[in-house]
């Protein structure tokens, strides 16, 4: 994530017309380096050191539906020796994800203090997911506050009965945060970043890579294999040649950290952060197209 010393999780949901009563309950639980648990915000503890819960809503009726946010003080929770928060949301009466009419959640990052500025603020949105499926209970991400790293878990827990709430449940949670921390430092599950060089080694002659503030240049070479292609991608030293940000304006495929480049219209473009991206100009491409598109890579 970039650097910056507040997060802000939000969720919401609106109920259907006709439909029950729904109760979200936006909730995140704090663990030391070790996933010893430290506390937990949520609508049983509002605030907790270096976290603030907006509120507990317990319906959303049509047509404004209703929002809950958890304020994090990146600094705050250090100093109480909290490394992990793991974000969490659940339906505390058992209606599940998909009988609402709709449901998100996600994650700001703001520079200024909570009280300053507006509540939701869309270009400081740095993810936003659907709550989707016939699930209760989710768990979408964990953050490292230590590395500034958000780790994507997706994680849908199985619950029974109502009165659903977060301290109940934090072991379990722990269990399953560290596992899937633990898998992805281990390398072993496939990162969009490799992806990403899967198709432009399969698909390009010549490909721009960002690392850093630098772009580098790469060049297939005569009879160069598509996986010897790939794997020069990863090493700067390999390339030919830097770049500059106006050569990336030629490129039909681009797939990005952050939407930031010049990008010719009609491009091919994936994106995690696409606040820059105009969808009216380019085709706007999800990981899962990625994902399907590989067989047609070389």
């Amino acid at each position: 994530m970039p650097h910056g010393r507040y997060l802000r999780l939000f969720c919401h949901w609106m109920q259907n017309t006709d439909g029950p009563r729904v109760d979200l309950d936006l909730s995140v639980a704090l663990y030391s380096e070790a996933w010893e648990h430290i506390g937990t915000c949520d609508y049983t503890s509002l605030r907790v050191a270096g976290a603030v819960h907006s509120g507990d809503l317990t319906s959303a009726p049509p047509p404004l539906g209703a929002s809950e946010f958890v304020d994090l003080d990146i600094n705050a929770l250090a100093v109480a020796g909290v490394r992990y928060a793991v974000m969490v949301v659940l339906s505390y009466n058992n209606v599940a994800f998909t009988d609402m009419a709709e449901a998100f959640a996600g994650l700001m990052l703001r520079s200024a203090p909570p009280k300053r500025g507006e509540v939701f603020d869309a270009l400081a949105v740095e993810q936003r997911f659907d709550l989707t499926g016939p699930g209760k209970v989710t768990m979408p991400f964990v953050v490292d506050l230590a590395e500034e790293t958000m780790r994507w878990m997706d994680v849908t827990a199985r619950v029974t009965g109502t009165n659903h709430a977060v301290h109940r449940h934090h072991e379990r949670l722990a269990l399953l945060a560290s596992a899937l921390t633990d898998s992805f430092r281990a390398g072993t599950r496939v990162t969009l970043g490799e992806l990403a060089r899967w198709h432009a080694a399969g698909r390009a002659d010549e490909v721009l890579v960002r690392n850093g503030e630098g772009i580098g240049r790469y060049r297939r070479r005569a009879d160069e294999p598509v996986a010897a292609f790939a794997a020069r991608l990863r090493d700067p030293a390999q390339g030919d040649g830097p770049a500059v940000p106006d050569d990336a304006a030629t490129a039909g495929l681009q797939l990005l950290l952050r939407g930031d480049l010049p990008t010719p219209a009609g491009a091919d473009v994936y994106a995690l952060h696409p606040a820059g991206l105009n969808a009216s100009t380019v085709h706007l491409l999800a990981a899962a197209d990625l994902a399907a598109a590989l067989d047609a890579v070389g």
